[in-house]
C-alpha cells in the first residue's frame, strides 16, 4: 500500500510517498521517500531509524530536500517493532536481514539507480555496520558516527543475554 503525493517547485517534480516494504519473514517496515522526479533513477542515501519517522515528518522533510538538491533520492524507514513498522523491536537482533531486504528493494525501484548510502548517528549509525555485515550487493557506502565503539563486541546481547551495563 502507499500514499502519493506530489509537489512541484522550481528545479523538480518532487514525489514524496509513503509505503510498506515487507521483508523476507513476512513483517512490513513503514518507509517515506522523497525522489527528485518522475523521471529518472537517483543514488539513495537511507536511514533505518527506531526513533520515528514522526507525524508530520518536518525534521526528515527538511534533510530529503537537502539530499534532493543534491541528485539523491533519500529514503527512511521505522525500524521493526517501532514506529509504524511491524513486529517487534529487539536490539540489533534483526538489523543486518531487515537492512539487507530494505537496500535490495530500493535497488529494483524505479527512481533507484542501485547505488545505496546509508547515513546516521547513535542507533542509526550503529546499525549500518549490522548491515554492512550482510554484504547486500546494491550498499555502497555507510557513514555511521555516534555508535557503539566496537559494535559487533559492544552490542546488546552477550552470550543470549540483555547486556544492560
Amino acid at each position: 500500500t502507499s500514499n502519493s503525493s506530489l509537489t512541484t517547485n522550481e528545479n523538480n517534480i518532487v514525489i514524496f510517498e509513503t509505503t510498506r516494504v515487507r521483508l523476507r519473514d513476512g513483517v512490513e517496515l513503514a518507509v517515506d521517500y522523497l525522489v527528485v522526479s518522475s523521471i529518472g533513477r537517483f543514488p539513495v542515501i537511507l536511514e533505518l531509524t527506531p526513533y520515528g519517522r514522526g507525524p508530520d515528518r518536518v525534521n526528515y522533510r527538511y534533510e530529503a530536500s537537502y539530499w534532493r538538491k543534491h541528485g539523491y533520492a533519500f529514503v527512511i524507514a521505522d525500524c521493526r517493532g517501532t514506529g509504524d513498522s511491524d513486529g517487534e523491536m529487539a536490539f540489533f537482533s534483526r538489523e543486518g536481514q531487515d537492512g539487507y531486504d530494505l537496500i535490495e528493494w530500493i535497488a529494483n525501484q524505479p527512481w533507484s539507480n542501485g547505488r545505496i548510502g546509508m547515513r546516521g548517528s547513535s542507533y542509526t549509525g550503529t546499525n549500518q555496520w549490522f548491515i554492512a555485515r550482510e554484504q547486500p550487493p546494491h550498499l555502497s557506502c555507510i557513514t555511521p558516527s555516534a555508535t557503539i565503539g566496537r559494535p559487533m563486541e559492544d552490542a546488546p546481547y552477550r552470550d543470549g543475554a540483555f547486556a544492560v551495563g
